[in-house]
């Protein structure tokens, strides 16, 4: 049997000091601190305004719906009688029309 010798070569890689490394990792920490409290800050902003947003939406409702009421009530035929009757109206029986020519001019 042959044997065969291998060598193999260290392929020297750059090293970083121990210096930079740190600080990159610092800078990575601080970079991820500051997102954090960003998105945390959003999402507390974006939280106060969708319950004040429901709370005015509410509002609008019960808004919507008391003039919906109020319509309905000053619409109908009775509330229009007793606003007829409050202005002293008259009911109408007849109504007389004035006829003139096609080429009467009128002048005042």
């Amino acid at each position: 049997m042959k044997t065969i010798a291998l060598s193999f070569q260290s392929i020297a890689l750059p090293r970083l000091k121990a210096k930079s490394l740190t600080n990159f990792a610092i800078c990575l920490f601080l970079a991820a601190v500051f997102g954090f409290i960003w998105q945390n800050s959003k999402l507390v902003s974006d939280t106060y305004k969708l319950s004040y947003l429901q709370a005015k939406l509410n509002d609008l409702r019960k808004q919507n719906q008391a003039l919906e009421a109020d319509s309905s009530r000053q619409t109908g035929l009775a509330s229009m009688e007793t606003k007829i009757a409050e202005l002293g109206m008259e009911k109408v029986g007849e109504i007389s029309f004035i006829q003139s020519l096609d080429q009467t001019v009128v002048r005042r």
